[in-house]
């Protein structure tokens, strides 16, 4: 049981590292396009 426990986490593990480090360029997308948009107001 363990062992089938421990695949199962190994499996979805993965998954969840990518969504992860989607979630987190997408955020620094959305900072890096609202920095970008305020220097387009400012100037």
């Amino acid at each position: 049981m363990a062992d089938h426990l421990g695949l199962d986490a190994a499996r979805r593990r993965p998954r969840l590292l990518l969504l992860a480090a989607l979630l987190s360029l997408a955020l620094w997308g959305l900072i890096f396009w609202g920095l970008a948009w305020l220097v387009g107001q400012g100037v």
